[in-house]
Parts: structure tokens; C-alpha cells; sequence
């Protein structure tokens, strides 16, 4: 899971909390605004989505209460785009990745150790 702000890592902290109180039932957004002090709805739903981008969260679109928490080591349903923006902001190079223009003998089958005729089977 990609690194949390203060006020996400309240507000997941705030939903693990009520879903262990009330029987795995997520929180409403008013009990949301109520349990963190947020100003209005509009700061939850913007810290849900972040939550959902960073990978602490699932939610299923147009269902009330469909909140879902990740465990801390899932990475597969968060986005490559995500990641690689937060790693961007981290200021963490990534090697590139060798386009088959860019292969060694100049067929991307033999660098790979594979044939054409193989492949094409």
C-alpha cells in the first residue's frame, strides 16, 4: 500500500474501527464527517477515492457502505498508474523497459529464447 496522509490514516483508521464496533458494517459518509470532524461530506468522498487510488480500500461504484479494507500487503488491484505516480513523487528512477526495437539482435524472439515458429504454434 502506497504511504497514507495524516487525515487518510485517520479516516481508515476511523472505518476499521466502526466496522470492528459494528459488525463488519462500513460507516455512512454522515458517520464519516461525524467520527473525523471532517467540514462536509465532499472531504470524505475526496479521502475515500484517495484511499481507494492508494490501495487501502475497495469500494463497489453506486452501493452505499460498499467499503471494503485491503490488507497491507495486496498491491494487485491498485493501479500501475497510481504506483508509478507515487513512485514518481518519491523521486524513485525506474529503469525503462526494452522496446522489441531496442533487442539486442534485433529479433525480440531470439533475445527471449524463443523462435518464431514456436511462438506462432
Amino acid at each position: 500500500m502506497i504511504a497514507l496522509t495524516a487525515r487518510q490514516q485517520g479516516l481508515l483508521d476511523f472505518i476499521r474501527t466502526y466496522m470492528a464496533e459494528h459488525s463488519g458494517m462500513a460507516p455512512s459518509v454522515r458517520d464519516m464527517v461525524a467520527g473525523t470532524g471532517a467540514a462536509n461530506p465532499g472531504g470524505v468522498h475526496g479521502l475515500l477515492t484517495r484511499l481507494e487510488q492508494r490501495g487501502a480500500i475497495r469500494r463497489v461504484p453506486n452501493r452505499p457502505r460498499a467499503i471494503e479494507i485491503a490488507a497491507a500487503n495486496e498491491l494487485h488491484h491498485v493501479p500501475t498508474a497510481a504506483l508509478l505516480a507515487e513512485l514518481a513523487r518519491r523521486g524513485v528512477a525506474l529503469p525503462e523497459r526494452a522496446s522489441p526495437l531496442q533487442c539486442h539482435s534485433g529479433n525480440p524472439f531470439n533475445d527471449f529464447g524463443h523462435s518464431r515458429e514456436v511462438i506462432d504454434q
